[in-house]
């Protein structure tokens, strides 16, 4: 069980950059682009989540961030699958 802040931020950094939601990993973006949204969706894990609740926050804060509806480019049985991924890795 991933248990430290850390040990969790690494494992969501690492996920949200393979899942790139906004494209900018994969044309040359630091690994640090999407620190400030990570951080958020680690205070989000903070009490108990579904992975459908997870889901919909984690859209819900890129389309704020980046100020578009992140939901255009990408559907949302993604943002599920990334949820779930998140959780079993942190539980």
């Amino acid at each position: 069980m991933i248990i430290d802040y850390k040990e969790r931020f690494n494992v969501l950094r690492n996920k949200i950059n393979k899942f790139d939601p906004q494209g900018l990993i994969g044309v040359g973006a630091p690994e640090n682009e999407y620190d400030s949204e990570i951080q958020k969706i680690l205070t989000a894990l903070q009490g108990e989540i579904t992975p459908e609740e997870l889901a919909e926050k984690i859209k819900d804060i890129f389309s704020k961030s980046f100020n578009k509806a992140s939901g255009d480019e990408v559907k949302d049985d993604c943002y599920l699958k990334l949820a779930i991924e998140i959780l079993e890795a942190i539980n």
